[in-house]
């Protein structure tokens, strides 16, 4: 299943579907040549394919995302600086030297930290990381936010998954029993030197309120995340439901983007069934969270339609993997009319038209997407990456290799 809502993956994709003139015609397409949608903008869709613009980015993180929006890394790395300083290294990148000529402030290493994590630097994201954390060994943030650089860099950049997961998991767990700490030792105390009682419920309160609920749940689905990177379904789901339960005993509705991830665990578990349900909910949660008014409406308008089909998408893959090929090509003809810039669900319904013995309508679908969305459909031509990457399911994805004629 392509994972949609998180990178590589779990998918990451951006799609653009540009403004078109009507050409009256359509024009068949050699499926293994690649295509150059700007040098042909000439030729570009009949105008009843759809006009509109979409542009959709979604990352790997699993923030919540009606409350903790944006980029994970960069919120909390962009945060007002601490006035603590610490000594530095000639070398930055240096992380064990003490003795140096100059000094590296909290700020400094945060914009350092940020600029290596944009740049998908994460070994060195790491080590700026590290020297935070043990500069402010209090701060949960800094352990989030390493935690986040081996599940997003596990595989490639630190070597093995496995590996990878186990560190990543291990530093949520401790981000979740710093942030615990800070909020059980913030104004504890009832100024007579005594400990327990009535301070100790006050502490006992504090962990009921909406701010720490809604956090944890983000660092629960994080680590849903890190146990999926080590292929650990059963934990990854098992925390997802956490972090859903956890939301909602702060008010917080359930979040689609960890829906939609905790979908993704269910098919890699081949329980597809209960895989389309956790797609489906997904859809109508980003549906809902127009109507909530909880994001300001114009600024998430977009995130949130690509988000819809996205998972709509999604469910109408799992769909097929059940053995509805009719339903899922509805849904997907229902889908590509919302977002006519999706190419995952173009792709789809062309491989879905080839078995059906409907080739002129699949070489629509595929030529549409080659041809028509800036990032054309290079990557579906991959037998390996549909599979293990947009993570299609086995039926969704045989079919495909059979269109593209791949012996």
């Amino acid at each position: 299943m392509h994972r949609a809502l998180v990178s590589a993956g779990v998918g990451t994709a951006r799609v653009r579907a540009e403004t078109s003139p009507s050409v009256g015609t359509t024009r068949r397409v050699t499926r293994g040549a690649a295509f150059d949608a700007r040098a042909r903008a000439s030729e570009q869709c009949d105008a009843t394919c759809g006009a509109a613009r979409v542009d959709a980015t979604f990352t790997r993180r699993a923030g919540v995302l009606l409350f903790s929006a944006g980029a994970l890394a960069a919120t909390r790395l962009s945060r007002p600086p601490s006035a603590v300083a610490m000594p530095g290294a000639e070398d930055e990148d240096d992380v064990s030297s003490s003795a140096s000529a100059t000094t590296s402030t909290a700020a400094e290493l945060r914009a350092s930290a940020l600029a290596a994590f944009n740049a998908r630097d994460f070994p060195r994201a790491v080590r700026f990381l590290t020297r935070l954390a043990a500069l402010e060994p209090d701060e949960y943030a800094w352990r989030e936010a390493l935690a986040q650089c081996f599940v997003d860099g596990g595989g490639f950049a630190f070597g093995g998954a496995e590996e990878s997961s186990r560190v990543a998991v291990a530093e949520y767990t401790e981000a979740i029993a710093l942030l615990e700490k800070a909020f059980l030792s913030n104004g504890d105390g009832d100024g007579n030197g005594n400990g327990f009682d009535e301070p100790s419920r006050r502490s006992d309160a504090r962990l009921e309120t909406r701010e720490f609920l809604v956090t944890k749940a983000r660092l629960l689905a994080g680590r849903a995340l890190a146990y999926e990177l080590d292929r650990k379904w059963s934990s990854a789901i098992a925390e997802y439901d956490d972090a859903v339960a956890t939301a909602a005993r702060g008010g917080a509705p359930a979040d689609p983007l960890i829906l939609n991830q905790k979908a993704n665990a269910l098919a890699a578990s081949g329980d597809w069934a209960a895989a389309r349900l956790a797609y489906l909910e997904s859809a109508q949660g980003f549906r809902d969270a127009g109507k909530s008014g909880s994001a300001p409406r114009e600024k998430n308008a977009r995130f949130r339609a690509d988000g819809v089909a996205f998972a709509s998408s999604n469910a109408a893959l799992a769909l097929a993997e059940l053995g509805d090929l009719r339903g899922a090509e509805v849904e997907l003809r229902a889908v590509s009319r919302r977002a006519p810039g999706l190419v995952d669900a173009r792709a789809a319904l062309a491989a879905l038209y080839w078995a059906s013995g409907r080739p002129e309508d699949a070489e629509r679908e595929w030529e549409f997407g080659c041809d028509n969305v800036d990032v054309g459909c290079a990557k579906y031509r991959d037998p390996r990456w549909v599979a293990e990457t947009r993570r299609w399911p086995p039926a969704m994805a045989e079919m495909l290799r059979r269109f593209l004629g791949i012996s």
